[in-house]
């Protein structure tokens, strides 16, 4: 006795698939005036040579040894890293992939990533020093095309780091 098993529709899903970009990026930015700051507060200072009051030794994303902040040791970005896991898998779950048709899997992946940028956007500023309150004002989602979360490079180097891979 044998069973069979007969699919259709399987070229449409790989059109789909094929239609869709290799790769989408949102994430999170800062505007304004903190643009010339807000790397000192998880990559460390490149002013300072040695800790004063409110700083300390401590080892930023790229695993250097560095000054920062005695309100932010540990960054205050990578320290939520695990929380940003956990809201793209939340927000992938709200989705009921098996409704969503072919012509519309591309809306629907960057609805899921704009949702998790604006929801890792809102831990990041919680968690920012605070100084003048003016950094945490200043950061804002990067939403699916903006071009700064293409990979960024400044005097702090590569500014950008992994959350972590797996399943999504």
């Amino acid at each position: 006795m044998s069973v069979t098993l007969q699919v259709e529709g399987l070229d449409k899903l790989a059109r789909a698939f094929r239609q869709l970009p290799a790769v989408m990026n949102a994430g999170v930015k800062v505007i304004g005036d903190p643009v010339n700051y807000w790397a000192e507060w998880e990559w460390g200072s490149t002013r300072l040579e040695h800790p004063g009051l409110k700083t300390l030794w401590s080892v930023n994303p790229a695993g250097d040894e560095v000054i920062l902040t005695r309100t932010a040791p540990y960054g205050y970005i990578r320290i939520n890293r695990h929380h940003y896991v956990e809201i793209i898998k939340d927000e992938y779950s709200r989705i009921n992939w098996s409704v969503i048709e072919p012509a519309n899997m591309e809306a629907a992946v960057k609805a899921l990533l704009d949702k998790a940028a604006i929801r890792c956007t809102q831990i990041i500023s919680q968690a920012a020093p605070i100084d003048t309150g003016e950094l945490q004002a200043s950061i804002v989602p990067a939403r699916v095309g903006d071009q700064s979360v293409k990979g960024t490079s400044n005097a702090y180097g590569d500014t950008q780091f992994e959350i972590g891979d797996g399943w999504y």
